[in-house]
């Protein structure tokens, strides 16, 4: 009888592996929203791949190592680059990939269209990131609120199409 890798546990173990690969290989970058003296397009496509320090990534990595499926990766990745556009408060350079992880959060609620228990359960976290340093909470805002948007929307979507 053959043993089955649960797949679940084999993509988080590449998906960690990938950013631990990345910590310590690739450049620091951080993205600056558009108009921003600095402002270059490569940073806001490979800053999820940075992180500012191992704590950093520990902590990306334990919330990602939480997530239950579906994971919307894709769809994550680009609402995390297009939130990356928009303004933001400050204006130094972010990197991490925070804003992928909230854009799934954001995605599995929008698509059990349930708002109020989205901000229930995260408006803790938003406002610890408000007083630490260095943390864009806007940035997370916009992920967030995107990625509800896609979910609901393409939940939306997927029940017209049945009928």
């Amino acid at each position: 009888m053959r043993k089955f890798v649960n797949r679940e546990i084999l993509y988080k173990t590449i998906i960690t592996i990938f950013f631990v690969v990345s910590f310590l290989c690739a450049p620091k970058v951080g993205f600056l929203p558009l108009g921003v003296e600095g402002f270059c397009l490569t940073n806001n496509i490979l800053f999820p791949l940075s992180h500012a320090n191992i704590f950093h990534l520990l902590c990306n990595l334990w919330c990602m190592w939480l997530l239950r499926p579906p994971y919307y990766w894709v769809s994550a990745i680009a609402i995390s680059f297009v939130c990356s556009l928009l303004p933001e408060i400050n204006h130094e350079p972010i990197m991490g990939a925070s804003g992928i992880i909230f854009a799934i959060i954001g995605a599995r609620y929008g698509v059990r269209n349930n708002a109020k228990r989205l901000v229930r359960n995260t408006w803790l976290p938003f406002i610890v990131m408000a007083f630490m340093p260095n943390v864009a909470c806007l940035y997370h805002l916009y992920c967030i609120g995107v990625g509800f948007c896609w979910g609901y929307i393409k939940e939306t979507w997927r029940l017209t199409r049945i009928r």
